[in-house]
C-alpha cells in the first residue's frame, strides 16, 4: 500500500502502480526552465550555430559571463579531436572479439540484479563455451545495426529508501537494464575510455564514466 500525492491510500497494485507512474513522470520530466532555448530541436552548434545564439537561447538561465565563455570553450575546443575521431573511427569498424566478451561475462558482479527477461549476470558466467559463442555469434551479426527493442526496456524499480516509507517520494528509482546489453556495451565503453586516457582529454575533476572512479571519488575530492 502507499499514499497518493492527495494523501488517500491505495492499496490495489494497479492503483500502486499508477500512483508510483504519476510520481515517476513528474520526477523524471524535463524542468520548465529547460524547455525551448538550446534544447530545441532546431539548435545544432555543431553545424553552424554562434556564440551569439548560444549566449541568446541560455539568457534566461542567468549564467554569469564568465562561466558561459568557458563552457562555450568547452564546447568548441576538443583536445587532439582529429586524432582521437581517427583513432575512434577505426575501433569501431570490427565488433569487440569473442576473448572479451567471455572475459566481461567473468569480470561482472555476481550479485547484480538482471532487467525485465531475469536474466542475470550470475546465469551468464554458467554459460558454456558453446552457449556464449552462439549469443556473441548473434551479437556480432547486430554490430552497426539498430538495437533490438526489447534491448533497449527498462524496469523502475523504486526501492523504499526507509523500511516505514508510505509514499512515492521516500522511494529511490532504481532502473534496470538488460544484463546482456549492459556486457556488451560496457566493452566499448572501455575502448572509448582507453582512447580518452590515451590522449589525456579528461580534466581530473571527471568522475562519471570512469574506471575505477565515481561518487565516491568524487566525494573525497569535495
Amino acid at each position: 500500500s502507499i499514499r497518493d500525492s492527495e494523501g488517500e491510500w491505495r492499496t490495489k497494485p494497479g492503483e500502486v502502480q499508477e500512483v508510483f507512474t504519476e510520481h515517476f513522470q513528474t520526477a523524471y520530466d524535463m524542468p520548465d526552465a529547460h524547455r525551448g532555448g538550446i534544447h530545441q530541436d532546431d539548435w545544432t552548434w555543431q553545424t553552424g550555430g554562434t556564440k551569439e545564439d548560444f549566449e541568446e537561447r541560455i539568457r534566461h538561465h542567468c549564467i554569469p559571463q564568465k562561466l558561459v565563455d568557458i563552457i562555450w570553450a568547452a564546447m568548441n575546443t576538443v583536445p587532439k579531436a582529429p586524432e582521437i575521431q581517427e583513432e575512434l573511427s577505426i575501433i569501431f569498424t570490427s565488433p569487440p572479439s569473442y576473448h572479451e566478451f567471455c572475459n566481461a561475462i567473468s569480470a561482472k558482479p555476481g550479485k547484480s540484479s538482471g532487467g525485465m527477461s531475469g536474466l542475470t549476470y550470475s546465469m551468464m558466467k554458467s554459460w558454456s563455451a558453446e552457449y556464449k559463442k552462439l549469443i556473441y555469434d548473434n551479437l556480432v551479426a547486430l554490430w552497426g545495426k539498430p538495437i533490438p527493442r526489447w534491448m533497449k526496456w527498462r524496469w523502475l524499480c523504486p526501492i523504499p529508501k526507509e523500511a516505514d516509507t508510505d509514499t512515492p517520494g521516500g522511494h529511490r528509482p532504481v532502473m534496470l537494464v538488460e544484463v546482456i546489453r549492459k556486457c556488451w556495451i560496457s566493452l566499448i565503453i572501455h575502448k572509448i575510455n582507453k582512447v580518452w586516457n590515451k590522449y589525456e582529454v579528461l580534466h581530473q575533476s571527471q568522475h562519471g564514466f570512469r574506471a575505477k572512479r565515481g561518487t565516491d571519488t568524487a566525494l573525497m575530492g569535495l
